[in-house]
C-alpha cells in the first residue's frame, strides 16, 4: 500500500483494516447470539407477570383456614390480567401469551372457588 499511496494515508488505510478485521471477529459470534438474546427479552415480559401470578397464588394458598376474602387478590389479579392484556409480542410469542392468560384463568377458578366452598366451621 505504501508503494502506491502517500504514508499517511497508507498508515490510516492500514489501522482501518485492522479495525474493519476486528469488528468482524468480534461482530460474528455476536450475530449468533442476537436471536438467543431477542427470544430472552420477549419472554422476560411473560416471566415477570408469571412471577407475579406465581405470588398471588402463594398469597392465596398461605391461608389454609380460608377465613379472609378473597377480594384482594381478586382485584389483583384483574391488574395483573389488564396488564397481560396490553402486552405487545410478536406473533412467534403468542402461544405463551395465550397459555400465560389461561393460567391466570386457572388461578381465578381457584380463587372462586375456594372462595364459594364452605368454611371449616361449616361443616360441623
Amino acid at each position: 500500500m505504501q508503494r502506491y499511496l502517500p504514508l499517511w494515508l497508507s498508515v490510516h488505510a492500514q489501522r482501518a483494516i485492522a479495525v474493519l478485521v476486528a469488528a468482524i471477529a468480534i461482530g460474528l459470534p455476536l450475530s449468533r447470539l442476537t436471536p438467543v438474546i431477542y427470544q430472552w427479552i420477549m419472554r422476560r415480559r411473560l416471566i415477570y407477570w408469571y412471577g407475579k401470578l406465581k405470588a398471588l397464588e402463594s398469597s392465596f394458598d398461605g391461608d389454609p383456614s380460608g377465613k379472609h376474602l378473597p377480594q384482594k387478590e381478586i382485584e389483583q389479579l384483574e391488574r395483573i390480567e389488564d396488564a397481560v392484556s396490553h402486552i405487545s409480542l410478536p406473533l412467534n410469542f403468542t402461544d405463551q401469551l395465550y397459555n400465560l392468560r389461561s393460567h391466570i384463568d386457572i388461578v381465578r377458578r381457584k380463587i372462586t372457588s375456594r372462595a364459594n366452598a364452605p368454611g371449616p366451621m361449616a361443616a360441623e
